[in-house]
């Protein structure tokens, strides 16, 4: 019996998932007809695509002035940086001599101990090696048949060819990792809880390190000076420390006797920029209802909270939480228990404002998926703006709405804010206002982990203190020179510096990595003078080590490998520190969380063998909860 014909659905009918899917084989589909490497183009063809964004088309001109003039496509498929890498790579050695391209061959032979040494099987890093091999012979000066830009164009788009070179490098990369393991340990991710990453024969990348970290080891395993521009629109509608706007930075990886090798790569969001002036503008998303989509949406906030009134002083309950990446031994009821703690709604538990770090792809969908998030929280959506990868980790801010009304205020903007330093860090940054001006900024961090980056901490500390000490809408022109130094340099070279006065009151929250305390003076002595809130409540007596007291890291989790370990002792390093602006703050609370076990629903304690005593905690950090009280100044 013939079933009834379906009525055509209209987008209109599909739900968020059904839209995702139809976006993903759109986008797949799209990608599939292209080449792997397109024809060159002149530089202007991308224009075209920018037609009435002015800073897209600014920074495109601006290559062309500065001497790029060619542009090739290349099909987003994943492995689209390994590819251009290595067509780059080829086609500027087609350019050369002779003996450029012998000495390139003599440095990828020179490497192939190092895929014994990973314990890759010779016959099979063979099979993808020899495509590379034919192209760096055929340009060696013992060829007879030197290839053509035509016919290389033509090798890079052969399937097998291309792809097996994509993979060879990817090997290189993941081999050189691990020869030189004591570089890069420190950026790598769960390495302690899971061995996989040094276990023989497996290039296990993308569970264990950022894209940043694998182009620098590809880089230096091939002594290959590179140069990345990423053509976005960073440097948009904004107004003073965001420097010219419309140039297009390039990110240097200058390994030392290296070649030189240059691409412009064009994406969406410059995920490993790192130049300290960079600022983009991000969205804040909150959950609606409406008449086609009654399950709801996320949708961007415009009015973000309407019907609101004036009022003299903002009190606000924070808390910030380092949540701890790690995927071992049921994560899933670590995160629901600590978003449990930080989204409650019993009384004298609320929270107003959350901050988190270390939150990975699997831990925001779990936030985005909870029902109290929906309908209380404003969150930052990371999606359009950052090209995240399963190994990636980042911030993360919820402002609950409630909070915002009650408060006075009717608009919250964010930015993202690129830190110098080699792990990609960033400042996320929120700044509560209506129309009397500017009430509250509070950033949140994870800044640089190395033990030897204190100089590249004080830069970051800097760069914060810098986004907040200025005033807003303080446009520079060079018809009005800022009276406040511009750059993180100026800081370091004026130490003597006056903030402005007309500047609201900032917050500062997250995980610092310090190695000493002595570490925060560039916050917290003058002319900044950002306020320990912790402390302020809980002050060091006479004796104690304020390193190691009120400690905040290593209490719940002590090291999983005391061979490895054994030196490190239970520290703070997670702090809130507030500075007063135009108006008086006062602190009223401050306290730690996370300190007890997970219970099950029996009341025993869940088990992890790696956390103290046994047992299961929320992270392997102690969460911080303020309160504190501001008084709105004449208006920023």
């Amino acid at each position: 019996m013939a079933s009834a014909e379906q009525p055509e659905r209209q987008l209109s009918d599909l739900n968020d998932l059904e839209i995702a899917e139809m976006t993903r084989a759109l986008k797949d589909s799209e990608a599939s007809s292209r080449p792997l490497v397109g024809a060159l183009e002149p530089i202007a063809s991308l224009a075209d695509e920018y037609e009435g964004a002015p800073t897209f088309l600014a920074k495109i001109a601006g290559l062309g002035q500065d001497g790029w003039t060619g542009v090739r496509r290349l099909r987003g498929d994943g492995d689209c940086f390994y590819r251009a890498f290595a067509f780059a790579y080829v086609e500027r050695l087609l350019k050369e001599s002779p003996a450029a391209a012998k000495t390139a061959l003599d440095k990828v032979e020179s490497l192939l101990p190092l895929l014994d040494q990973a314990n890759y099987a010779k016959d099979i890093y063979d099979d993808f090696y020899d495509p590379l091999r034919v192209l760096l012979t055929s340009l060696s000066p013992t060829s007879t048949s030197r290839p053509t830009a035509a016919s290389l164009l033509t090798s890079f788009n052969d399937p097998e060819t291309s792809n097996s070179i994509v993979v060879f490098l990817r090997l290189v990369t993941s081999a050189y990792l691990k020869a030189n393991s004591d570089d890069f340990v420190p950026f790598l991710f769960g390495l302690e809880d899971d061995p996989r990453f040094f276990e023989s024969g497996t290039p296990t990348l993308d569970e264990f390190c950022s894209f940043y970290v694998e182009i620098t080891a590809l880089t230096r395993a091939l002594e290959v000076d590179t140069r990345i521009a990423y053509l976005d629109q960073s440097g948009a509608g904004l107004t003073g420390f965001a420097g010219e706007g419309t140039k297009v930075d390039f990110h240097e990886f200058q390994p030392e006797s290296a070649v030189k090798l240059g691409c412009v790569s064009q994406i969406k969001a410059a995920t490993n920029h790192l130049n300290e002036t960079f600022v983009m503008r991000i969205k804040i998303k909150e959950w609606v209802v409406d008449s086609r989509r009654p399950e709801g949406r996320w949708a961007v906030s415009k009015n973000y909270v309407e019907g609101v009134g004036e009022q003299d002083v903002v009190k606000l309950r924070l808390g910030t939480w380092n949540i701890w990446f790690d995927t071992h031994v049921d994560c899933d009821s670590r995160w629901t228990h600590l978003f449990d703690t930080v989204l409650s709604e019993r009384e004298g538990e609320q929270l107003d404002v959350v901050c988190l770090q270390e939150v990975t792809q699997r831990s925001f969908g779990m936030l985005l998926e909870r029902k109290d998030v929906r309908s209380a929280w404003m969150i930052v959506d990371f999606a359009d703006v950052l090209e995240r990868t399963s190994s990636w980790y980042g911030t993360t801010i919820l402002v609950r709405k409630s909070w915002m009304a009650k408060s006075g205020l009717d608009h919250v903007e964010a930015s993202l804010t690129r830190y110098e330093g080699p792990m990609g860090r960033s400042l996320l940054a929120l700044e509560f206002s209506n129309a009397s001006g500017i009430a509250l900024r509070i950033g949140t961090s994870h800044w640089e982990s190395g033990t030897e980056d204190m100089e590249i901490r004080k830069r970051q500390f800097l760069t914060a203190a810098r986004l907040f000490a200025f005033p807003s809408s303080f446009t520079i022109t060079e018809e009005a020179p800022p009276a406040f130094p511009v750059s993180v340099d100026d800081l370091i070279a004026a130490p003597t510096f006056t903030v402005p006065a007309n500047v609201p009151t900032s917050i500062l929250v997250g995980d610092t990595n310090i190695t000493f305390t002595a570490e925060l003076s560039t916050l917290t002595a003058p002319p900044l003078s950002y306020v320990d809130a912790f402390d302020s409540l809980h002050p060091i007596k006479a004796g104690e080590d304020p390193y190691t007291t009120h400690p905040t890291f290593y209490t719940t989790y002590p090291s999983s490998d005391p061979a490895r370990r054994a030196d490190l002792v239970e520290k703070r390093i997670d702090y809130v520190l507030v500075r007063e602006g135009e108006g008086k703050v006062e602190i009223t609370e401050a306290r730690l969380i996370g300190n007890d076990p997970i219970l099950d629903s029996n009341g025993g304690r869940k088990g992890d063998p790696r956390g103290r005593d046994g047992a299961m905690y929320p992270s392997d950090h102690l969460g911080v909860v303020v309160a504190v009280s501001t008084t709105r100044g004449k208006g920023v």
